[in-house]
């Protein structure tokens, strides 16, 4: 019995020693790991071709983009670069440029870089979303148009303002050209300065921060420059004496217009410096004396005729008459 407890007692004594070596062992090597220190490798990922644009938050891509991966490492220098995308089932050793993405949304490439004595950096990601989306765009004026037919009515009244909406990488540039001019930034709603009667056309067009290029979208409308005429008409026929105009209370003054382009939208008329009222029916029924009717028209764009007057005197007495003997 005595025997036996010295035989345990001699390998827990054995045990302990080595369980001390190890101890110190792994210190040592901990210690170790401390000091021996690797120079982090720099890595940098970019587009060789193609467009590459960050937000802020977000990098987006265009169609055809080509990445390229730079690397640098301070001390035995860069074996090796090694790169995976969305699209790869295994690592690949980069040497050139690449990409051979083509379809919408996001994606992925990850990297990681080889020094010259084995030492490998973490491993990275570039996400990125591709865009293949161009801007929409469109077009609205400040007052209402008149379309007749296939055609649309304007008036140097109107002011234009441009719209568009990229839904990915966002807006970059929003331009338009009058006619044949240079196409030029859109920055505020603009009017149409110094343009003749006739047919005109506005195209304008977007483009997104990855180059993509919105249709040119053609405007197309006839600017109309040209104010209706008015006219009086008097039934009975106005009589003329001494350069006066005499009507009677039973006249009708008639107010008629006429517009070549787009059509009369709208008659007004005042009577002796009243206020104007639209008209719908001859005015009748004139008090005895001077009066100064006015008149003036609206066409369906805008545009307003001159003012035109007609003065008349109202002539509401009875003629008399007596019997003159006439002598012999």
């Amino acid at each position: 019995m005595k025997k036996l407890f010295m035989v345990i007692l001699f390998v827990f004594a054995f045990g302990l020693v080595s369980y001390a070596q190890d101890t110190t062992d792994t210190k040592d090597t901990a210690e170790t790991t401390e000091v021996v220190k690797t120079e982090e490798t720099k890595k940098e990922v970019s587009a060789a071709s193609g467009f590459l644009y960050n937000d802020g938050t977000t990098n987006y891509v265009s169609l055809g983009i080509k990445f390229q991966i730079d690397a640098t490492d301070q001390l035995s220098g860069v074996k090796k670069v090694y790169y995976i995308t969305d699209l790869d089932n295994a690592f690949n050793v980069y040497l050139n440029p690449f990409g051979s993405f083509i379809t919408e949304g996001k994606h992925y490439i990850a990297y990681k870089v080889e020094d010259n004595v084995g030492n490998f950096s973490a491993i990275k990601y570039f996400e990125f979303i591709m865009d293949l989306t161009a801007p929409e765009t469109s077009i609205s004026t400040d007052k209402p148009i008149v379309k007749l037919g296939d055609t649309i009515y304007l008036s140097a009244k109107h002011n234009f303002t441009l719209y568009a909406i990229d839904k990915l990488s966002g807006l970059k540039s929003l331009e338009y050209q009058i006619n044949n001019d240079a196409f030029g930034a859109y920055a505020a709603p603009f009017a149409l300065n110094g343009l003749t009667t006739g047919v005109h056309r506005i195209n304008f067009k977007a483009t997104d921060n990855v180059g993509n290029v919105s249709a040119t979208t053609q405007y197309t409308f006839f600017l109309d420059n040209n104010a209706p005429t008015v006219n009086f008409d008097v039934e009975p026929v106005i009589f003329e004496k001494d350069g006066k105009k005499y009507v009677s209370s039973k006249s009708l003054v008639k107010i008629s217009a006429q517009d070549n382009e787009t059509g009369i939208a709208q008659i007004l008329f005042s009577i002796d410096g009243g206020e104007y009222k639209e008209y719908k029916y001859p005015i009748e029924k004139l008090q005895n004396g001077d009066h100064t009717i006015k008149a003036k028209a609206i066409d369906l764009v805008g545009n307003e005729s001159p003012e035109v007057e007609l003065v008349v005197s109202v002539d509401n007495e009875s003629p008399e008459g007596k019997i003159v003997p006439i002598s012999r």
